[in-house]
């Protein structure tokens, strides 16, 4: 179970951090254009179609919850997250997007007691709402802190502890970061496939047991989301380039069901048949 903690902003802080979205609110209330939501979609594809940067993704929300407010043909967005096949979207002009830095998705990586990362998901809303969630820490009973962030290069950084910044991140590319567990053993019976981190910055780490010693292996590399050419369905694709110190070539291609990875593309000779990773 993952532990849920709520930060609220200090108030004056909150004031001064989304002063400028009132003001953008406002300005994004009119559609430059509209937008049906097709399979395999996200938020941050679209804001890069239409607005040249994935991070502007809070300027569509924004717009089309401003829309739905007055048109019924629109449908408010409460998670950046999750948006539906044929939805309709507002898009704004791309010009009046630059005032969007605070509201958004963030995301921190820091260690845990047993030495696996913890991924912090923080989502700001344009009300001054905020909600972190930890996404790979087990077990724990919620808590909330008060704490003061102020804008620093387009992300967020910790005026109450030193050192913690969190990253503007795409909304699919939090979504998907995390800690998933497998437990697979080899074919051969030499290895077991524990589990697989994907970091919000695109980084991918994957460990496994060697089970005559118990020894770890570690094996690195990067991971990217994409659509299936036959499908379109989405999928996410792990490259690993390196184990410990040697390089390494492989690739593991997953689809993407809910919070799980099946695997759809991978050594099916070494893993077997419906290799599936759980979050």
């Amino acid at each position: 179970m993952s532990r849920l903690k709520i930060f609220l902003l200090l108030s004056v802080l909150t004031a001064a951090l989304f002063a400028p979205m009132a003001q953008a609110s406002a300005q994004n209330a009119q559609c430059e254009q509209t937008y049906v939501v097709q399979a395999g979609d996200w938020l941050s594809t679209i804001a890069q179609k239409f607005l040249g940067d994935a991070k502007a993704y809070d300027a569509i929300v924004t717009a089309t919850n401003e829309a739905a407010k007055t048109d019924s043909s629109f449908t408010a967005i409460t998670d950046p997250n999750k948006i539906e096949v044929g939805q309709k979207l507002c898009i704004p002009a791309a010009k009046a997007t630059s005032d969007h830095d605070a509201a958004g998705v963030y995301t921190a990586v820091s260690p845990a007691a047993d030495a696996r990362a913890l991924i912090e998901t923080l989502i700001l809303g344009g009300d001054g709402q905020t909600v972190l969630v930890k996404l790979t820490e087990q077990g724990g009973k919620p808590t909330q802190e008060t704490m003061a962030f102020k804008l620093q290069d387009g992300n967020l950084a910790s005026t109450t502890l030193p050192g913690l910044v969190y990253v503007k991140t795409a909304p699919d590319v939090a979504f998907h970061s995390g800690l998933y567990l497998a437990n697979r053993q080899s074919a051969d019976g030499a290895l077991t496939l524990n589990a697989l981190t994907l970091f919000p910055n695109l980084q991918a780490e994957m460990g496994l047991t060697k089970n005559s010693d118990k020894s770890f292996i570690l094996q690195t590399g990067t991971w990217e989301l994409g659509t299936d050419k036959d499908t379109n369905a989405p999928i996410l694709t792990v490259h690993l380039t390196k184990q410990n110190d040697a390089a390494l070539d492989e690739t593991y291609v997953f689809q993407i069901q809910g919070e799980n990875l099946r695997g759809l593309a991978y050594d099916k000779d070494l893993w077997g048949t419906d290799l599936t990773f759980t979050k």
